[in-house]
């Protein structure tokens, strides 16, 4: 647990002798004060226009420059699918209708020195209206590819190349339109 974190003090009284508690959680000797290092949640979304998908390339490390599905992380009082709708304005200035769930994945987020473990949540959206899109926050840019094209293995996480596979099943087993 404590290499997942390099938390090197306690939060509450500042004492320098974490223990690790269990496999989800570090403790601090001096105030009995516990951390436990939880999953996040994100949302994601496989957006469909026309028969293509967005795909977009990542603006930041983790993996900057690599390729990845649009949505992010799911803020605090926030459901998944209202988590998703912002980030899909913030990172495409895109409104999507009708979010269909699709699976989830778990992935690992390295950022800044510290591990997370992320529960995610992917779901099918149908745009109505394709302009007005822009690359913004933490996306690079964005294109439009064609799923039966598209390597799983371009992608930077894992779960985005799962819930392709996935998505990939709904177009052969005719349970979407493409």
């Amino acid at each position: 647990m404590l290499t997942l974190t390099r938390f090197q003090n306690c939060p509450r009284c500042g004492a320098n002798n974490l223990q690790a508690h269990d496999a989800k959680s570090f403790c601090c000797p001096v105030c009995d004060f516990i951390y436990y290092h939880a999953t996040n949640a994100a949302a994601v979304a496989v957006v469909v226009y026309a028969g293509q998908v967005i795909v977009t390339r990542r603006a930041f490390d983790p993996f900057r420059g690599r390729l990845a599905f649009p949505g992010g992380f799911v803020d605090y009082r926030e459901t998944l699918e209202d988590a998703l709708h912002r980030e899909l304005r913030e990172e495409l200035n895109c409104h999507a209708n009708g979010l269909r769930y699709l699976c989830s994945a778990w992935d690992r987020y390295d950022y800044r020195d510290v591990t997370y473990f992320t529960s995610v949540a992917y779901f099918v959206t149908q745009l109505e209206d394709a302009s007005g899109l822009a690359a913004a926050d933490d996306v690079a840019d964005f294109f439009w590819a064609d799923p039966l094209q598209i390597n799983p293995q371009d992608f930077a996480f894992q779960g985005d190349q799962i819930a392709l596979c996935k998505y990939l099943e709904l177009i052969k087993n005719e349970e979407v339109h493409v």
